[in-house]
């Protein structure tokens, strides 16, 4: 099978540009193999990342052809255009810079000095409570911290600032529901969410099978209703693309 694909170089858009590579792959091939191939046999200048190439780590989301996947599960196509996660601090080609978006997370969130001394904070709870609790502090953790969900996340781009976007409203419910029983305000959990649209595009686009992210809206009473669908199972092709309204 042969493939083109058009992959973003560069470290900021002034600077960067489409590179075209065409090359003889196997079918059966993901993206991942795809970005490998063209390093070791064309350009060893280009960039990306992935740490088990698994589908678990989450290093290797991108876009293709406009719509965020893992490379290592997404298969590879006679034409593809790769590029980063858009609107996110970038390093060089489709290397983002994770460490400034939990950077800001964590600026937003709330620190020890506005969290209970723990003593104060352990509450006497009866059995059901704290089984759901630790369940869902368990399917909380199923996040891959990927950041499609930061990118997808129309209010994130556009109010960045002052809301640490989905995977921070995710992290804050990790918080919450953590079976230490640190408790915050209620008005932390108001103020952080409330820029979240509710249209669901967090989770559509979530590559995560337990799908953390509905459970953390769910639990601030941010998740959409039944307007907004999303798949529950594997992250492939059929999965919803609905991308024109992201652009």
């Amino acid at each position: 099978m042969r493939i083109t694909c058009e992959i973003w170089k560069g470290t900021d858009e002034a600077d960067g540009g489409f590179v075209t590579y065409e090359f003889e792959t196997d079918p059966g091939n993901m993206v991942l193999d795809a970005l490998e191939t063209i390093y070791h046999e064309f350009d060893p200048t280009l960039s990306y990342r992935y740490a088990c190439g698994i589908a678990r780590c989450g290093e290797c989301a991108m876009m293709v052809n406009g719509v965020p996947y893992l490379a290592c599960e997404k298969k590879v196509e006679p034409f593809m255009r790769i590029e980063p996660l858009r609107r996110l601090p970038l390093i060089k080609d489709t290397v983002i810079d994770r460490r400034k978006v939990f950077d800001h997370i964590q600026d937003l969130l709330p620190e020890a000095r506005d969290v209970e001394e723990i003593a104060q904070s352990l509450q006497k709870i009866d059995e059901k409570t704290a089984k759901e609790k630790i369940e869902n502090s368990i399917r909380l953790t199923n996040c891959y911290e990927c950041m499609i969900c930061q990118a997808m996340c129309p209010r994130y781009r556009e109010d960045g600032e002052d809301f640490p976007g989905p995977l921070g409203l995710l992290i804050l419910m990790q918080m919450r529901e953590n079976p230490a029983q640190r408790t915050f305000s209620k008005e932390w959990e108001t103020m952080l969410s409330a820029s979240c649209l509710s249209c669901g595009k967090c989770m559509r686009y979530c590559p995560a099978e337990k799908k953390p992210l509905r459970l953390a809206l769910d639990l601030l009473e941010r998740a959409p209703g039944t307007a907004v669908r999303y798949t529950c199972g594997g992250y492939g092709d059929a999965r919803i693309q609905e991308v024109a309204d992201y652009v």
